[in-house]
């Protein structure tokens, strides 16, 4: 009996073993709502064709759903613009909450490899919600609360941007600024350059979906030429390295 006892508690604990073991079943990603698979293929077609160029049975072809389910949801297209631009400012949020802020608190002055960084990951951000600078005034002939609300963001994204400047300047990584220049006016004209960049590239060729990669480092680089007067050289050469390595 002690035997038989013995081996069944040896049996136990070999299964037991063995099912300590055996490898998890993978867990099968979450498949997204309805609402959210409108508002990915909605930004998707805004970005590729415009806001005007964007029809509500595109949408639903791209979703594959019937027009009743895409309005259950959002009864006009502008209620998708305002749903995207919520998107956009919660992304602008999180990098000032963080990168920035990060950046912003250390005792430090900002590396080239910091700047490249975080006005990367901005221009990311400004590059997956492009059409509300290439369909500014068909948003603003669709309803000037959008107008509104796209602004409110583009606020946000300037003050950071001026946060920056202005540790820049403090801790001498910039040259100071004199009059006409201030770090307002410059950190506005880092956001028409990055905004800039991705109208330009729209208007030039409209039949062609520019590249990503390609704007992004353009502007960085254009970025660069508008600093390299107030930056020292050494600076200015490992930003430029930092961009063409990571485009």
């Amino acid at each position: 009996m002690a035997v038989k006892a013995a081996s069944g508690a040896a049996t136990a604990k070999a299964a037991a073993g063995a099912a300590a073991v055996a490898p998890a079943k993978p867990v099968k990603p979450a498949k997204p709502s309805t609402r959210d698979q409108i508002l990915t293929a909605s930004l998707d077609l805004f970005n590729l064709e415009g806001f005007d160029g964007t029809s509500i049975a595109m949408i639903c072809e791209r979703v594959n759903i019937m027009a009743g389910n895409l309005t259950y949801y959002f009864p006009k297209k502008r209620d998708i613009v305002f749903a995207i631009r919520d998107d956009f400012d919660r992304q602008l949020s999180s990098l000032q909450s963080g990168m920035l802020d990060a950046l912003l608190d250390e005792k430090r002055p900002p590396s080239p490899a910091d700047t490249h960084q975080l006005l990367r990951t901005m221009m990311e951000i400004i590059w997956e919600h492009r059409f509300f600078f290439t369909s500014m005034m068909a948003l603003h002939r669709l309803d000037r609360r959008v107008v509104i609300a796209f602004r409110q963001v583009e606020q946000q994204a300037r003050v950071g941007l001026s946060q920056l400047v202005q540790k820049t300047v403090t801790d001498q990584v910039l040259s100071p600024l004199s009059y006409p220049n201030s770090v307002s006016a410059l950190a506005d004209n880092i956001w028409y350059i990055m905004w800039g960049c991705m109208f330009f590239q729209k208007v030039r060729d409209k039949e062609m979906e520019p590249a990503k990669s390609v704007v992004i480092t353009t502007c960085l680089l254009q970025l660069g030429a508008l600093l390299e007067p107030m930056l020292e050289p050494d600076f200015m050469a490992a930003y430029c390295r930092e961009v063409t390595r990571n485009r």
